[in-house]
């Protein structure tokens, strides 16, 4: 399975707190490597294979919660974390790039 982190998002002209306001994901894979695709390009690298492709949020403490792609009701694909009952590690939370 490849794993990637999600460690920074982008929501043009500080869009509405909301996750399907999300245009860009920053992300980081096992190796280091960094990474920005935008949103509908994490859409697909994940659907396109979904049981090899995982994102997953980490807070500082170490807990995880890992994304699944939902519709809005406009029809607008994004990322969401599962709920892990944590605020801490919600893709909202972290840093704005």
């Amino acid at each position: 399975m490849i794993q990637i982190r999600i460690i920074g998002i982008r929501k043009p002209g500080g869009a509405y707190n909301d996750h399907s306001a999300i245009s860009h994901y920053q992300w980081q894979d096992g190796t280091g490597n960094i990474g920005l695709w935008d949103r509908i390009i994490m859409v697909n690298w994940i659907l396109g294979n979904p049981r090899e492709h995982a994102a997953y949020v980490q807070d500082s403490r170490g807990d995880v919660a890992y994304c699944k792609v939902v519709r809005n009701q406009y029809g607008t694909l994004f990322l969401e974390t599962y709920s892990n009952f944590s605020l801490r590690d919600n893709l909202l939370s972290l840093p704005q790039i």
